[in-house]
């Protein structure tokens, strides 16, 4: 018994067309995101499945968070051009 894959990189691959790449300045969490986390640049946050980047920017850029993704997609670099 191996284990069992819930998606592939095809469906990613697939899909990242329809994503088109925004300037990041809110998102629809952040009345309860900004309530009650900190501004620190010494804080890191992680997003898994990261692409397309609209959450780790929104934490690098409003709290001052480090930013990392783990990524499926071989597309991780677009993540990167949002956080310039």
């Amino acid at each position: 018994m191996g284990i069992k894959k819930f998606t592939t990189k095809e469906y990613w691959d697939e899909t990242r067309h329809a994503f088109s790449p925004f300037p990041v300045t809110t998102t629809p969490f952040a009345p309860y995101l900004e309530k009650y986390l900190p501004e620190k640049t010494s804080f890191r946050c992680v997003e898994i499945g990261g692409y397309p980047g609209t959450h780790l920017t929104y934490f690098a850029k409003r709290f001052g968070y480090h930013p990392t993704a783990i990524e499926y997609s071989e597309h991780w670099k677009d993540i990167q051009k949002l956080l310039e």
